[in-house]
């Protein structure tokens, strides 16, 4: 008797194609990132306005290769943000400044809805892997450049280097979580960790401290039966980048005027006046009085985008404070109810707990950031929009905004 005839599908892909799709998947993503990275990076070069031009060559190629997009609720209040941005142009006092912030909004929303399609209808960890060889390949080419962090290269903007580094450990946790073996990612999160001290940011570092605080809280047993798991490692990593410090005598003065930095924060924070070392306090003060002052005089509506830079020639170095000034309570609630919409689906959420520790650590440290820093354009923030809106939720094919 012979044997029945094997049937075969046609539309099956075979392991080449997938292995294809795959590397594909991930180039596409490590471009992408890239440039969100440089963006940082080199910002004198690549302007929000020439990023903007890089994505949307990206968007076309991604929409030719999966004409499907996925909308989510944070790309819409994101874009009705955008929208209103665009509207304040005609009350603002300067329309031409008010495209500093214009372009980057567009990014911002354009990076939601690039970087939550790809995770809903590509594979997640090619989406990860690809991202995270992006950013690192830009802090490579940043330290060969530059010779950071062996030297400070000159104009150094310390908080846009520290967000860089912030988004390449968000990936490298994200890619730990996926990945079967956790020692790379696990060093490569302790370089980037130390990168980000290095850069003495007072609101990054403590943006991250309170994220991992406040996720070990409430993720308590996931996150002790991690550390228990990876102490020994944890602890070699950190002793490898303790004697390459100590190694280096420009590394120990850089780490230890990082310290004193944030132990002048902490000194500020809690005195809530000047220190010795810090002479910021009573300006930001200054400007939040003043914000919220200007604020009452049109508080729906606000003076229009950018319209803070024209008495003051700067920005209030915090998020509500300009977002209010400018765009009044429409724009403030539009921004913070994306943080109120990821908040609600973490709660919501029956992902692994790994994950959800993750992003909700992510989330305590981006808002804490807005406190002390006009970030919501910032196109790095963007990427942890897309991928926790996508990330969070069942992989479906959804018909309406999820």
């Amino acid at each position: 008797m012979m044997p029945p005839a094997t049937t075969v599908n046609p539309a099956s892909p075979t392991r080449f194609h997938a292995a294809f799709t795959w590397l594909e998947t991930a180039l596409f993503s490590a471009v992408m990132s890239f440039a969100i990275a440089a963006s940082a990076a080199f910002a004198d070069e690549l302007t929000s306005s020439r990023l903007l031009l890089v994505l949307l060559l990206l968007f076309m190629f991604q929409v030719m290769r999966e004409p499907r997009l996925l909308i989510t609720r944070e790309f819409v209040l994101y874009s009705l943000l955008t929208a209103w941005l665009c509207v304040s142009e005609l009350w603002t006092p300067d329309p031409l400044l008010g495209l500093n912030t214009i372009f980057p909004a567009v990014d911002f929303a354009l990076i939601i809805l690039m970087v939550a399609s790809l995770i809903a209808w590509h594979d997640t960890r090619a989406v990860i892997v690809g991202a995270l060889w992006g950013v690192l390949g830009c802090v490579a080419l940043f330290a060969v450049l530059t010779g950071y962090p062996a030297r400070v290269p000159t104009g150094f903007s310390y908080n846009a280097f520290a967000t860089m580094y912030f988004y390449g450990l968000i990936l490298a946790l994200l890619y730990g979580w996926q990945s079967n073996s956790r020692i790379l990612p696990l060093a490569i999160a302790l370089l980037l960790l130390a990168h980000v001290a290095a850069t003495t940011s007072i609101k990054t570092n403590f943006g991250i401290a309170l994220g991992a605080l406040g996720a070990s809280l409430v993720y308590r047993r996931q996150f002790w039966r991690v550390l228990r798991r990876y102490i020994v490692y944890i602890a070699l990593g950190a002793a490898v980048i303790a004697y390459v410090i100590l190694s280096n005598e420009h590394l120990i003065e850089r780490m230890h005027y990082g310290f004193e930095r944030l132990g002048v924060g902490i000194q500020v924070l809690s005195a809530r006046e000047d220190q010795q070392g810090y002479v910021g306090f009573n300006e930001r003060r200054y400007w939040l009085e003043e914000g919220l002052r200007g604020w009452a005089y049109n508080p729906l509506f606000g003076h229009g985008v950018e319209a803070f830079r024209i008495p003051f020639g700067i920005t209030s170095h915090s998020t509500p404070v300009d977002l209010l000034y400018n765009t009044g309570l429409i724009g403030f609630c539009l921004y913070y109810a994306i943080h109120a919409s990821l908040a609600w689906r973490l709660l919501r959420s029956k992902a692994d707990q790994g994950l959800r520790a993750i992003m909700l650590g992510c989330l305590i440290a981006y808002s804490f950031m807005t406190l002390s820093g006009t970030i919501y354009y910032l196109s790095t923030m963007a990427v942890y929009f897309g991928l926790c809106s996508s990330m969070l939720v069942p992989r479906t094919a959804p018909a309406e905004p999820r």
